[in-house]
């Protein structure tokens, strides 16, 4: 697809991404080429994107993937959308925010240590620096 290059560019760039987070939002903009055309050749002017379409692609995702993974690859999706639409595609991008899916992705599962958790830690690493010096 020649679009590829000039999406990892713009992601990189505009989008302030790292290398491998632009590679998977290239994977789920791919993804969602191939969920919503059935030619791989596609014009990027002319790729339909509408809040129903990815609705329906994360309602399609479900069961398949993990809450997160679905709000990932609707991140590159948008993040594609914003590509396509400085490319010349007259729909303009919406924010995750506006397509109100629901996604109950959990954020962070670790629980945080308790004071006297992180207290025993430093100083059980202070121990350790001490015999190191």
């Amino acid at each position: 697809m020649t679009w590829r290059t000039d999406f990892s560019t713009f992601s990189q760039l505009t989008e302030n991404l790292a290398h491998l987070t632009s590679e998977s939002y290239y994977y789920s903009a791919k993804r969602y080429i191939d969920f919503v055309s059935a030619t791989d050749e596609v014009d990027i002017r002319s790729v339909p994107f509408s809040r129903k379409l990815l609705r329906d692609y994360a309602a399609g995702r479900r069961g398949k993937v993990s809450e997160c993974t679905i709000e990932h690859e609707i991140h590159g999706i948008l993040a594609f959308w914003k590509f396509c639409y400085e490319n010349k595609n007259p729909i303009k991008p919406l924010s995750f925010k506006d397509l109100d899916i629901p996604i109950k992705c959990s954020k962070n599962p670790t629980r945080p240590l308790t004071h006297s958790e992180y207290s025993l830690f430093m100083e059980k690493i202070y121990a350790q620096l001490i015999n190191l010096y």
